[in-house]
């Protein structure tokens, strides 16, 4: 991602966006049961440092070096950044309470490290831990392809979505700029989603949107948010509650 995405797109995210998005995680993950929180693909720390702030023990992770710079700056007490790919996590050997992927920072590499991934986080949760994933939602984006031009502040971008398969190809185009962002995910439908966290060992408990319990995900929705504890706790996985279908 270059420097010109966070400005455009990670500096413009409206404070009330991000009120509520912690308020979601602060209910799905107490801090009398859910003190210690990896936070993978942070960026900046929009969600751990007001998470820290309210007395979790957080843990970032990122790759880009600038964004865990620009985190360790601003850390309180009880938030560390890591600069690390989020495949490598086990390397810490550390455990937590729960783990979070927010921002649809889930799903950048090939289905089987994807899956892989899943299946590491599973190892570094503590037997009561939970997993958050905050994901695109396919439904949403099949009926929304091809080139618009969009405003981010005094910021005009082009933006061009195309699907392959089970991956989001998205090319980001600046104006007034020479720099292009591109980026691929591979995304779910809801039913998907929910598949592929039980075979990671997984067992959903909510799937929602709006990072409101009460939402369901529909075509509607680009985001979708599940909860998932650990299946040797829950036992064999159910379905998970779309509450307010």
């Amino acid at each position: 991602m270059s420097e010109l995405w966070f400005r455009t797109f990670l500096d413009s995210v409206d404070p009330a966006q991000t009120v509520t998005e912690v308020a979601f995680l602060q209910r799905q993950l107490p801090l009398g049961s859910h003190p210690r929180i990896l936070d993978l693909c942070c960026g900046r720390g929009r969600h751990a440092i007001p998470l820290a702030e309210s007395g979790y023990e957080i843990t970032g992770i990122d790759r880009d070096d600038s964004v865990i710079g620009s985190a360790r700056r601003a850390a309180p007490a009880g938030a560390s950044f890591l600069q690390m790919d989020a495949r490598n996590v086990q390397q810490l050997g550390r455990r937590w309470d729960a783990a979070i992927i927010m921002w649809a920072s889930f799903g950048y590499f090939e289905r089987e490290e994807n899956l892989a991934l899943l299946s590491d986080l599973r190892r570094c949760l503590s037997p009561d831990g939970r997993l958050i994933l905050d994901v695109y939602n396919r439904d949403f984006f099949e009926g929304r392809l091809g080139e618009r031009r969009v405003h981010r502040g005094r910021q005009e971008v082009i933006e061009h979505k195309s699907l392959v398969d089970d991956r989001l190809l998205v090319e980001l185009r600046y104006v007034g700029h020479e720099v292009a962002d591109r980026f691929s995910w591979q995304i779910f439908r809801p039913q998907e989603l929910l598949d592929t966290l039980t075979a990671a060992g997984f067992a959903p408990e909510i799937l929602c949107a709006e990072f409101n319990e009460r939402v369901q995900p529909t075509p509607e929705h680009a985001r979708m948010q599940v909860v998932a504890s650990l299946q040797s706790v829950r036992g064999t996985a159910a379905p998970a509650r779309r509450i307010g279908m």
